[in-house]
């Protein structure tokens, strides 16, 4: 709501694209605040465990850096075509992009669903 209302608020003042990004910062921040006051659990006070915190950095850096150099490979035609295109190309070949990320997204969320099931026949190597 608190989204809604900003950026409806300052789409009819006529505010400039920074305050309609300041609207989902806002809403952001208000609904982490909401949903940290509404948890059951408390969480006060925070602690924070170094050797859990490094032991979790050290075994997901490999993925990390993986997904960082994925993003690099899928988005490096979109920031060449917006140096040697003009906007309007970009934007044409952004919207096109859009509909090839929706297409992979499907079996992606494909192979997530049965990824359990996965696990669990690998334990009877002959259905496996």
């Amino acid at each position: 709501m608190v989204n809604l209302v900003l950026v409806l608020l300052f789409t009819f003042l006529n505010f400039s694209i920074f305050f309609i990004l300041f609207a989902f910062t806002a809403s952001s921040i208000t609904s982490a605040l909401l949903l940290i006051k509404l948890t059951r659990e408390s969480i006060w006070p925070l602690s924070f465990d170094r050797a859990f915190a490094k032991e979790i950095f050290i075994k997901s850096f490999p993925i990390g850096l993986m997904l960082i150099f994925n993003l690099i490979y899928f988005r490096v035609d979109m920031f060449l075509l917006s140096l040697l295109a003009p906007t309007k190309d970009v934007g044409i070949y952004g919207l096109s992009y859009k509909f090839f990320d929706f297409l992979i997204a499907l079996p992606l969320f494909l192979s997530n669903a049965i990824y359990p099931f996965l696990i669990k026949q690998k334990k009877k190597e002959k259905i496996f």
